[in-house]
């Protein structure tokens, strides 16, 4: 689910701009959660609320159908950045499989 989140911030936050920008990935479990926030220092959508084109709706449409209500995805405008922030419930049985 990173990937739509890390390509949107290209196509309508950095592309844009002709000198390019900055995108920011932080993820965090917080309260049983894991948090994922994309940002980038677009120029944002201007005045109005941020809404989901076709890829959010399709990582919505995911989250909805792994998670139910316990998921969400949030896009908000917060000073000169906009920011997905991706909230599901955090599995303690997912274990990383390590190399050698």
């Amino acid at each position: 689910m990173l990937q739509p989140l890390v390509e949107n911030a290209i196509r309508h936050g950095v592309a844009p701009r002709a000198g390019g920008g900055t995108i920011a990935i932080r993820a965090a479990g917080e309260r049983g959660e894991l948090v994922i926030e994309v940002s980038d220092d677009g120029p944002g959508p201007g005045t109005e609320e941020p809404v989901p084109g076709i890829g959010l709706q399709n990582v919505l449409s995911r989250l909805h159908q792994l998670y139910g209500d316990a998921a969400s995805l949030v896009l908000a405008r917060s000073g000169d950045r906009t920011i997905a922030t991706l909230r599901m419930p955090a599995r303690s049985d997912v274990r990383l499989a390590s190399a050698g």
